[in-house]
């Protein structure tokens, strides 16, 4: 996928006014921990682009990439958003805290497995767009685990 001049133009913009906003937050409300996570999401997507378009000087890809390191980039995407969530969360870090979630990351990975599943071969923006999707289910893991939790009490 590349992105032609006038569509990155547009990107560019608009990143660069979120971050410019984002910093009159910081000014303005001192919400340092906030717009620290909202800061890092923005950089982590000018990376993802950076790194599957060429974003913002686009180039034409021509690589692939194997179903494995597909799963292997999501699985590391899931345990980062799990992460995430615990820092945002979480004012103080208890260790036995942060690594029970990533020991059920196997579960949030299974249901986006099948995406993957049967493919040989990935195209790097396909494989960007699966990391954000499996670093949003990270993120909101403890969503997940309640709503299953609920549809548990109500058939019992």
């Amino acid at each position: 996928m590349t992105l032609d001049k006038i569509q990155t133009s547009i990107v560019l913009f608009c990143m660069t006014a979120y971050a410019i906003h984002l910093a009159g937050d910081v000014w303005r409300y001192r919400n340092y921990k906030y717009n620290l996570l909202q800061f890092t999401a923005l950089a982590v997507v000018f990376l993802v682009l950076a790194w599957s378009s060429g974003f913002p000087f686009p180039r034409i890809s021509f690589g692939s990439t194997s179903s494995e390191a597909t799963l292997a980039a999501m699985f590391v995407s899931i345990v980062l958003g799990m992460i995430s969530n615990y820092i945002f969360f979480n004012d103080t870090f208890s260790f036995r805290q942060c690594v029970k979630p990533i020991l059920v990351s196997p579960i949030l990975l299974m249901p986006l497995y099948s995406l993957v599943e049967g493919s040989s071969k990935f195209e790097s923006i396909k494989v960007a767009s699966l990391c954000l999707i499996s670093y949003q289910n990270g993120f909101f893991w403890k969503i997940f685990f309640e709503k299953i939790e609920d549809a548990i009490r109500d058939e019992g």
